[in-house]
């Protein structure tokens, strides 16, 4: 399993209201993505003073089933809309060692969904339209 995540650091001005109403209107594009195993939209508000973070800022994370399904969508039509809306990101990946995929599924996803949730707050990022994939792995 991977784990993958990019930021946008948006300008100070910008209408934070437009990442949110992005994560609503097309969060649900990626369900059923194949290899996708967890998602979770993270952003961050510079003017929100219940989280502390000095940028306004968008940060999608992700958990992919393997290199391919990261690939695949890193080289998809929806990625590179993404791009060109807020110019191409700094990946970052990170290897998880992991048991079987089964029991990934059942006892690891949830606890590491908690520590990306934990990290997003520490961070000052906003969790949205988390999401568990259990049927495409």
């Amino acid at each position: 399993m991977i784990a993958m995540q990019y930021q946008f650091v948006l300008p100070a001005d910008y209408p934070m209201d437009s990442i949110e109403n992005r994560i609503q209107e097309k969060g649900h594009l990626l369900d059923g993505y194949t290899g996708l195993l967890y998602k979770a939209y993270l952003y961050s508000r510079k003017e929100d003073s219940n989280y502390n973070s000095k940028v306004n800022s968008y940060a999608p994370f992700y958990i992919w089933k393997d290199i391919r399904a990261m690939t695949h969508f890193l080289q998809s039509a929806a990625f590179k809309t993404l791009c060109d809306q807020f110019g191409r990101p700094r990946v970052q990946t990170w290897l998880l060692n992991t048991p079987p995929l089964s029991r990934i599924k059942r006892l690891y996803l949830p606890v590491l969904v908690t520590l990306v949730k934990l990290n997003a707050m520490y961070l000052g990022l906003i969790a949205k339209a988390g999401k568990h994939y259990t049927s495409n792995g």
